[in-house]
């Protein structure tokens, strides 16, 4: 079989790792990846930047594979390339910088490529068009090969740009790499970072590590910033369950979120959080140093606020948001997904006692209430905020974008998809898939039969993509429906 994966990023690697586990034959298997960025493998998430952009889960549970999640953690002790990085003494509880597990996934494509199954095309895809018989793939300077299947792993995009400051001196719509943003900022300029997430957050540390002097804002509209990781792991949930969601499904009208609220409740009653100290987790009007304290101190002590929500996120967001309602979906869009992002995107523990110390210190600010950003005809930019009004000489964007979007490279490609009714864009992000095989859908809701999503792009139906947890467990699943048809397989797949 020949499969065409167009993105070579985390998710592909991850999809390539498992149809080579799976398959007893490699002359059975021909894999392609099609990748234009400056690496195959480390993708935009994963690529060679500064150390103090680190992964926001620890070394012994980061893993392409679903059911090995020390994989990447052997590598790291037991290979040439592993030693090579300089961090062959990190235990399971360590937070290593994102470069490092980028050098994990080259390693694992470069491995795979000398299988002899698995090749990589430095071409970006311009089209895609899938037939009763195949898949044709067409690259930007014209090529065309025909495949059996393709997956589309297109990764995400960039910041969102929400204030038309493009072409402004001194904005930078990026931060990524950090060390090109950093060089480009004067060390005295007044900062002002937009968005309070993890981007913007690699971004303050970026520039607290570059010796930066000047003032340095973080702005958003709730001035949110992640929650602290804490120290234990996964929580065994007893009361938000399957099968309390699937009792849940069965009532007229399917669940609302006040139900599956209380059934959070009751598992948290149960691990000793009351009901006050959940609804101070969500009450609006945070104050940004007071709440980063609290949640470090939670940190410490392994609280299990955090881990019954981030365990409930990587095991049952998939098949609840599959139960909810469209008009419950856009209930929780508008008044819960910012919490969501906070606590089940946490940052390491030493990342926030940075924060805290340029707190203390005076040259970092967190603001809330972001109105609006604006380029001043002299030079430097405005912000408005809760009706105050603040100048910065720098802008950085950081700000999350709409899910599901994909990067600028790859909406020319899905948008040609949408437009000959191939795919079909999802109401809540990307385009619609089949839940159980991640086959694309078509205008008319037919499955593709030969083309599939993986990643940001199925955002819509899972909701909860961006975890390596569920990245490898949607590609087993989509490795289960692609090897149905090939002969020789490790076990029999479920279609």
């Amino acid at each position: 079989m020949r499969i065409a994966l167009i993105g070579g990023g985390a998710a592909a690697v991850s999809l390539i790792d498992g149809l080579l586990g799976r398959v007893l034959d490699p002359e059975h298997l021909d894999v392609v990846v099609y990748e234009s960025g400056p690496r195959p493998g480390p993708g935009r998430a994963y690529r060679a930047d500064l150390g103090c952009a680190f992964i926001n889960t620890r070394t012994g549970v980061t893993s392409i594979r679903a059911d090995e999640p020390g994989h990447f953690l052997d590598w790291l002790h037991t290979t040439p390339a592993g030693m090579g990085t300089g961090f062959a003494h990190a235990d399971a509880d360590s937070f290593l910088p994102r470069w490092v597990f980028g050098e994990y996934l080259a390693d694992c494509l470069d491995h795979a490529c000398h299988s002899g199954s698995v090749r990589v095309e430095r071409q970006s895809v311009h089209r895609v068009r899938p037939g009763a018989t195949d898949v044709l793939v067409e690259t930007a300077d014209g090529q065309r090969a025909a495949y059996d299947r393709a997956v589309l792993c297109v990764g995400g995009g960039e910041p969102a740009q929400v204030y038309g400051l493009e072409g402004a001196p001194q904005y930078h719509r990026d931060p990524y790499p950090l060390t090109d943003t950093v060089t480009r900022l004067p060390s005295r300029a007044r900062v002002l970072v937009i968005g309070t997430g993890l981007a913007a957050v690699d971004t303050v540390l970026a520039l607290r590590d570059a010796g930066h002097e000047g003032d340095i804002t973080m702005a958003s509209r709730r001035g949110l910033l992640p929650a602290v990781r804490v120290s234990r792991g996964r929580w065994d949930l007893a009361c938000l369950t399957p099968e309390a969601l699937a009792r849940a499904g069965e009532r007229a009208g399917g669940p609302s979120l006040e139900t599956l609220g209380a059934l959070l409740l009751t598992e948290l009653d149960r691990a000793g959080v009351t009901r006050q100290e959940a609804m101070e987790r969500v009450r609006p009007g945070y104050d940004a140093r007071a709440r980063l304290m609290y949640q470090f101190r939670e940190a410490e002590t392994g609280a299990p606020w955090q881990r019954i929500l981030t365990t409930a996120a990587n095991r049952l967001a998939e098949p609840l948001w599959q139960l909810l309602p469209d008009a419950e979906k856009r209930r929780y869009l508008r008044g819960l997904h910012h919490i969501f992002q906070s606590e089940c995107h946490p940052m390491p523990p030493l990342t926030a006692v940075a924060l805290l110390d340029m707190m203390d210190d005076g040259q970092l600010t967190v603001r809330s209430g972001i109105q609006d950003v604006r380029a001043r005809p002299g030079g430097g930019f405005v912000l408005d905020a809760h009706g105050q009004r603040y100048t910065c000489d720098a802008v950085v964007g950081a700000a999350r974008q709409s899910v599901g979007l994909p990067g600028p490279a790859a909406r020319p490609l899905v948008s040609d998809l949408v437009d000959q009714g191939a795919a079909t864009p999802h109401p809540f992000g990307g385009i619609r898939v089949d839940a159980a095989t991640h086959r694309v859908l078509t205008a008319d809701g037919a499955a593709q039969a030969r083309l599939h999503a993986l990643g940001d792009l199925t955002a819509g139906t899972f909701y909860h993509t961006g975890p390596l947890e569920v990245i490898s467990r949607h590609a087993d699943r989509i490795t289960d429906a692609l090897l149905a048809a090939v002969p020789g397989t490790a076990e029999e797949p479920v279609a």
